[in-house]
């Protein structure tokens, strides 16, 4: 096994092991309770992997798409392509960039959702939709 699908593949089990893991507002908690931000730092914490996290949305007043895209530079390259796996996807809600969540297989992705707690979904239209941006973790490429 070379040492990118090592990477990759520590990455999405350090995501997938979330799954049903309860949605909390800004939540950091690994196993406990995590937002969706939360859950994209604990799954790279969990793989041994270090990432720049958002703790406070309020930094500043500036607003979550913003606060978001930046957060997201930190530590991912922005691509312009269709998500493969490992990569964070950045989805529009209600016409803001403000929800992002992680491809771990072909066409299915997961995502802290306030309805759902940590879970599974299909990247079907209505998500595919929503996608603004997607974004690889630095070293993955």
């Amino acid at each position: 096994m070379n040492e990118e699908a090592t990477y990759r593949e520590r990455w999405i089990a350090g995501i997938r092991s979330q799954i049903g893991v309860r949605y909390v507002p800004n939540g950091r908690t690994p196993y406990n309770g995590l937002d969706c931000s939360g859950l994209i730092v604990t799954g790279a914490k969990l793989a041994g992997l270090k990432l720049h996290e958002v703790s406070d949305y309020s930094i500043g007043g500036q607003d979550i798409s913003k606060l978001l895209l930046h957060y997201l530079a930190q530590s991912f390259d922005r691509v312009e392509r269709k998500p493969r796996l490992g990569d964070v996807m950045l989805f529009n809600i209600g016409g803001t960039a403000c929800h992002c969540a992680v491809m771990h297989e072909e066409g299915r992705f997961v995502h802290a959702h306030h309805q759902d707690n940590v879970c599974e979904r299909k990247l079907d239209r209505k998500w595919k939709r929503r996608i603004h941006s997607v974004w690889e973790l630095r070293g993955m490429n």
